[in-house]
């Protein structure tokens, strides 16, 4: 039996990468984000927030696999002086339907292609299961 779930409310998208602008380590880039669901394409787009930075991700689901894009500009105050980036990403869904785990891709400003782990959890109550008719 099919199995949908109903991906309104509150979700918390955080995304680890390295910066060569920014010197060795692993960062994270966490954003509040409102989730929509029309059919089988899921948008999260983020909450205003004190940095100015927006984050939007659309997804296309197949089955619990989500595939799709994401763009950010990020903070006009912020190591990235309000650059955008944005590219491909490719999330798993939890069987519970509470989290998307996976990767995106990025070029960098040095050009080089990366990928970045990505997890978008949900936040505010727990997606509603709706038994497909």
């Amino acid at each position: 039996m099919d199995m949908d779930y109903d991906f309104s409310g509150i979700w918390t998208s955080t995304y680890y990468y390295t910066s060569t602008r920014r010197g060795p380590g692993e960062y994270q880039s966490t954003h509040q984000m409102m989730g929509q669901r029309r059919g089988n394409h899921v948008v999260f787009e983020s909450l205003p927030n004190d940095e100015g930075s927006f984050l939007l991700i659309r997804l296309k689901l197949d089955g619990r696999l989500a595939n799709g894009g994401w763009e950010e500009t990020s903070s006009p105050t912020g190591a990235f002086k309000g650059a955008r980036f944005y590219g491909p990403v490719q999330l798993v869904l939890d069987e519970d339907g509470k989290a998307f785990r996976g990767l995106s891709l990025v070029t960098g400003r040095d050009m080089k292609v990366k990928t970045n782990r990505w997890e978008i959890v949900h936040r505010a109550q727990s997606p509603t299961r709706v038994e497909a008719a």
